[in-house]
């Protein structure tokens, strides 16, 4: 009885949780809301499952919640970051890498980057996969990484800088395993395209040892909470960092080539 209790208060906390979230993050970044990229004006767009959506995380009215709240917290304290940076949420809770390729029946990648709000971002976080082993048949870690794959390629050829997230640590023993292996296989994928023009990175991992004790997980035992997404985004910025400088960069270079020096300065 008391497990059956239990399920269902998960059940129903699990539900109250997600629609908060919405709600929150629709009040705190409403389409009309986001400014369109410009000179000193970026975006960041995360993807992808409940750690993209920041659930378990505490949330208000004022705040989009999960690694959107920090990084974007992160970014401006960080001293090598000029320009002004907006972190936008567009997480779903409980979709799997197979839901977010672009082919998918689902649409989630074409609905975010159909918009205008959402399709100038310069640089998008993915962070899925972390439910693929617990769908009925499980996501083998092959086909979870070519469903990243498709999603990376897809938005490299967009133009964007794109960083993926590591899958979460488990302590169901079984799901840990294939999470290893898709994390390897992740990261041997981010080596291989590091002489492209745009190099996939590996950002945020989701399985750092500081957020895999009790003190760091939801309710559910799964997600993360306030300081879990914290201790994450903090972590990301060594990746975060010199991508959005890299962006930066681009605006500056672009202004130095147009500038006219006159050669009478220098006689």
């Amino acid at each position: 009885m008391q497990a059956i209790v239990l399920y269902l208060y998960v059940i129903v906390r699990s539900y109250c949780a997600w629609l908060w979230l919405r709600l929150c993050r629709w009040i705190q970044q409403p389409p009309r809301a986001i400014l369109p990229t410009s000179e000193y004006r970026h975006k960041i767009v995360i993807i992808g499952d409940g750690f993209a959506a920041g659930y378990g995380d505490y949330i208000n009215f004022d705040s989009p919640g999960g690694l959107a709240k920090y990084l974007h917290a992160a970014m401006a304290q960080e001293a090598k970051i000029r320009h002004n940076w907006q972190v936008i949420n567009r997480g779903i809770v409980d979709t799997d890498s197979s839901q977010w390729t672009p082919m998918a029946d689902t649409k989630y990648f074409q609905t975010v980057f159909s918009k205008k709000e959402y399709r100038d971002a310069d640089i998008v976080l993915v962070v899925v996969g972390s439910m693929d082993a617990q769908r009925s048949p499980p996501i083998e870690p092959e086909v979870t990484l070519r469903n990243i794959k498709s999603i990376c390629d897809a938005l490299t050829k967009k133009g964007k800088r794109v960083a993926v997230g590591t899958l979460c640590h488990s302590d169901i023993k079984a799901i840990n395993v294939k999470h290893t292996a898709t994390n390897k296989l992740l990261r041997d994928f981010c080596v291989d395209t590091q002489h492209d023009e745009l190099p996939v990175m590996c950002a945020p991992d989701l399985a750092i040892p500081m957020v895999r004790r009790p003190e760091a997980k939801a309710f559910d035992g799964i997600h993360f909470n306030s300081s879990g997404y914290k201790q994450i985004a903090k972590d990301a910025m060594d990746v975060i960092q010199p991508l959005a400088t890299a962006v930066e960069w681009t605006t500056w270079k672009k202004k130095l080539d147009g500038m006219h020096v006159d050669p009478a300065l220098y006689d």
